[in-house]
């Protein structure tokens, strides 16, 4: 029986020389290639000593390591010497780089996601059978009551005038009666709060409601209410019932009578929550909205659950999949040169946790499968679009020459 022993802090021929290049605090632009390649052959030749199988990966590494050296080691001559020759190092220090910047995004969206799995949503599927909807249940007569409950809401939403302002603006009943007439003329129903929303002067929002109480005694206008309840109250309920998060266009299939605005009603919720000091607040995620408990409670519904909600990402998977968001659609070939190994067992692990898709094929030669990030991969890890992944050029500038050496002459870029 042969055993396949892997190194967690090498998985692969970048890992290794990395290490090297931290451990001896070399100028990643100046590596002594002949010290480095002793090294790394050594450690090569250690693992077959310890029949430990070595991949693919390593003897390529092995082998471009000893061409460099060759070429180091090759005379210049009198033509070369005032001409500026390409550094045979130069393609190992960018790929060196760019495996380092995904390193660091890997780890940064480990510390994302970590983040995210310490909130919870609330919501449960719930089986239905099909029935006839009644539409009694969700529209009511208004009353006056109902009418001066919203009209002293639209009044206390009105921004507040100094004591010192004179504004003169003449408005009669007659005029908003015509206003409201051309209203319903092209809209089979109207929203008195959105209508409202558009007057600024308490005076304004007055004569309209005398106008609407004018027309509803002449019979030229009826006014029902579309729910026995508030829109905020009905979008709360919506986002607490709801598994998944609550998009715009859901709650437009819902409700397509009315005209609500999700983002309105949810910043409205947030603000109440925050003030009343709840433990839940509603997240932008997937495009949606999201009821989560706050993560310092993580603790003690971890414990009711007898479990955490996350699952486990290797570091192998963290790095491929930071790769394909970052840089999708990408092939497995293109994750594989970045990473240096071969990521066969990664991509499908993904492919499984359904994190990462298949988006299409690459033209030319081949039509490579091309990969990318799933709508599950966004809520996994509690983004609303994949723009608000930690940006890659801010953590290009985190890799400073310092952390490979103390001599320099070139800057990142």
């Amino acid at each position: 029986m042969t055993y396949r022993v892997k190194l967690e802090n090498f998985e692969g021929p970048l890992d290794l020389l990395l290490f090297f290049i931290h451990r001896d605090r070399l100028n990643i632009y100046d590596i002594p290639i002949s010290d480095i390649t002793n090294e790394f052959l050594e450690y090569v030749n250690l693992m077959k000593q310890l029949s430990i199988q070595i991949a693919g990966e390593f003897i390529v590494m092995a082998s471009m390591l000893m061409r460099i050296k060759a070429k180091m080691l090759l005379p210049k001559s009198h033509s070369e010497e005032n001409e500026e020759i390409e550094d045979p190092r130069d393609e190992l220090v960018k790929r060196l780089l760019e495996y380092k910047q995904f390193k660091l995004a890997s780890n940064s969206i480990s510390e994302v996601y970590e983040e995210h799995s310490r909130k919870y949503p609330k919501g449960s599927i719930i089986p239905i059978d099909n029935q006839k909807e009644d539409t009694l249940q969700f529209t009511k007569n208004v009353t006056l009551f109902d009418l001066l409950g919203i009209f002293k809401e639209m009044l206390d939403r009105l921004p507040e005038t100094t004591p010192y302002e004179l504004n003169k603006e003449e408005i009669h009943i007659d005029d908003q009666i015509v206003f409201i007439k051309e209203i319903v003329s092209t809209k089979k129903n109207i929203n008195f709060r959105e209508m409202m929303k558009s007057f600024k002067t308490k005076l304004k929002v007055i004569v309209t409601f005398m106008a609407i109480l004018e027309m509803i005694r002449l019979n030229e206008l009826v006014v029902t209410q579309k729910a026995v309840f508030g829109e905020i109250l009905l979008s709360e309920a919506l986002l607490f019932s709801t598994p998944e998060p609550l998009t715009q266009a859901k709650l437009n299939q819902i409700i397509p009578d009315e005209d609500i605005d999700l983002r309105e009603q949810i910043n409205e919720l947030n603000l109440e929550y925050e003030k009343l000091g709840k433990a839940l607040y509603i997240e932008e995620i997937g495009g949606g909205y999201q009821i989560l408990t706050k993560q310092e409670y993580h603790f003690y519904i971890q414990r009711l659950y007898n479990k955490s909600k996350k699952f486990h990402l290797s570091r192998p998977a963290l790095e491929a999949l930071s790769i394909i968001a970052y840089r999708q659609p990408i092939s497995k070939v293109e994750v594989e040169n970045i990473r240096g190994v071969n990521c066969d067992s990664v991509v499908k692990s993904l492919m499984e946790r359904e994190l990462i898709t298949i988006k299409g094929r690459e033209e030319g030669l081949g039509r490579a499968l091309l990969y990318g990030t799933t709508h599950n991969f966004l809520e996994a890890f509690g983004l609303n679009r994949i723009s608000d992944l930690p940006k890659l050029k801010e953590l290009s500038e985190l890799i400073q020459p310092e952390q490979f050496g103390t001599e320099t002459k070139n800057e990142i870029k």
